[in-house]
């Protein structure tokens, strides 16, 4: 694999993902993903990528540096990628996340580019424009005690009202058909 050399939206698959806690008490889900196509925004098409063997890396900080819980980066999480809101899910590997999209931007820092998912969107959206685990088993279960109930309410909440995802683009609608009623031949139904 190769980091990605390039911003865009792309579609992506999970390759691994973990959970990490900053010294500031903010607390993410981070991921590596395999981008397997991209947007072409002229054409309005997706355009396959796999072949170029491209991953990029991303961070959705669900839990603030101030204690509570990031609810927009939460739905974001449970909406895109089939989150269940389970701090353990992440941390035992037993998340299985759906394909989504991901807006990738060019990060500069101390001189060094890297091109980050910064946007995450359902798999079927129209585009707009090792472990990595750093928690272990004993910091989980405290993580657990203090944010897992408000982050699986909210996630439970967004699964809810959200449509179900299959990981494929949903399909075209269907094409109108036309009947002929006397003087009203080709009127659409």
């Amino acid at each position: 694999m190769q980091a990605c050399d390039r911003s865009g939206w792309f579609r992506c698959k999970v390759l691994e993902y973990g959970l990490e806690e900053a010294e500031s008490g903010s607390v993410a889900v981070k991921y590596k993903a395999l981008l397997t196509e991209l947007w072409d925004d002229d054409a309005k098409v997706w355009n396959p990528w796999s072949q170029y063997e491209m991953e990029s890396e991303g961070a959705v900080w669900i839990v603030k540096k101030d204690g509570k819980p990031n609810e927009k980066s939460i739905k974001s999480l449970v909406e895109c990628c089939g989150w269940d809101g389970s701090l353990a899910s992440i941390v035992n590997q037993t998340w299985e996340p759906v394909q989504f999209q991901g807006q990738v931007k060019a990060d500069t820092y101390k001189d060094e580019t890297r091109y980050r998912i910064e946007w995450l969107a359902s798999f079927g959206a129209t585009p707009g424009t090792g472990t990595m685990n750093s928690v272990g088993e004993d910091r989980l279960k405290a993580l657990e005690a203090k944010y897992g109930q408000p982050l699986r309410a909210i996630a439970g909440n967004s699964a809810r009202n959200k449509a179900p995802t299959t990981g494929k683009p949903p399909a075209p609608p269907p094409q109108r058909e036309t009947v002929a009623a006397g003087n009203n031949e080709g009127i659409p139904f």
